[in-house]
């Protein structure tokens, strides 16, 4: 399945995103994620680099001809999935980026087709998903020195 949308409004960015099927495609979301998570955020490369990417669906975002941002979606057992890795570059923030990753993995996720998803936000970012439908499951977890608040969706 492609993914391929075009995004814009006027107080948002323009962007394209696409579903990364192709190696290459891999590649330029792994190099996000290296920046976002490693380099600026501290996380330990181990622990991004979970060996689950090979399972997992990856969206690609473009914005003014550069790579912007990336995520993942992890489909699990009982019409579940997982969204995670979600990484904006710094210059690209602020524009509503994420909430279009976001957007594009849920319709994904549809389309695999799951009834729910879940993912694991910084405690600072709870307030974003809950604008987006998401509601806390009361799980909590740490992953390096971030405190991580499990949410949920019904799609």
């Amino acid at each position: 399945m492609l993914l391929n949308d075009l995004f814009s409004n006027s107080k948002d960015m323009q962007c394209t995103i696409t579903q990364a099927t192709e190696a290459a495609d891999l590649q330029q979301c792994l190099q996000i994620r290296q920046r976002v998570f490693v380099e600026e955020q501290g996380i330990p490369a181990e622990l991004d680099r979970d060996g689950l990417d090979g399972q997992a669906l990856h969206v690609l975002v473009w914005a003014e001809q550069e790579v912007a941002g990336t995520g993942r979606l992890l489909p699990l057992s009982g019409g579940r999935g997982h969204i995670a890795r979600i990484a904006v570059l710094p210059p690209f923030r602020g524009r509503g980026l994420g909430k279009k990753i976001v957007t594009k993995l849920e319709k994904l996720a549809q389309s695999v087709p799951l009834k729910e998803v879940v993912l694991d936000c910084h405690s600072h970012l709870q307030q974003f998903y809950a604008q987006m439908g998401y509601t806390p499951t009361g799980k909590t977890s740490m992953v390096h020195t971030h405190l991580l608040i499990q949410m949920k969706k019904e799609l």
